[in-house]
């Protein structure tokens, strides 16, 4: 689109270019000036002339403006891109996300966890509830002593 833009301003500025010199050979054959037109053909030249050097210049100004406006899209279209993998990615991972916060009212004895109805919940029934945690049920060596002292340690 941008070149298609430059290559028809291109031809406008030859042709107006054209138009131009054509009338300033017109204006400088003699014959010409000796017609009562020539004093007022001069003048609209004259006028003319500033009248395109202004448009040339607003017609560059808008060229540039056009490559700036376009590298300013790339730019946000890249942006946008990132920014929708970005989220997708957030999404993904909010999903995923069960978290516990703030305090947790806990039995200083049986370690049971109140919960938001007045409900006491066993630890690891209550943390499965409200995280992704899952849990798996050993004994530490100072356990196997107490409830089992015959048996040996585990290999650690």
């Amino acid at each position: 689109m941008k070149k298609e833009s430059i290559a028809n301003n291109n031809t406008i500025f030859q042709q107006e270019e054209k138009s131009i010199q054509q009338a300033r050979e017109t204006l400088a054959d003699g014959e010409f000036r000796k017609t009562p037109w020539a004093k007022p053909f001069a003048t609209l030249l004259a006028s003319y002339e500033k009248l395109w050097a202004h448009t040339c210049r607003v017609m560059r100004i808008s060229d540039r403006f056009q490559e700036q406006l376009q590298a300013a899209k790339a730019e946000c279209q890249c942006a946008e891109a990132a920014l929708r993998v970005k989220n997708a990615e957030l999404e993904a991972a909010l999903a995923k996300v069960k978290s516990l916060s703030g305090l947790l009212p806990i039995c200083s004895g049986c370690k049971k966890i109140r919960d938001d109805l007045g409900y006491w919940n066993q630890v690891e029934s209550y943390i499965q509830k409200h995280s992704e945690a899952t849990f798996t049920h050993g004994l530490c060596p100072e356990c196997i002593k107490r409830y089992f002292p015959g048996l040996e340690e585990p290999p650690k």
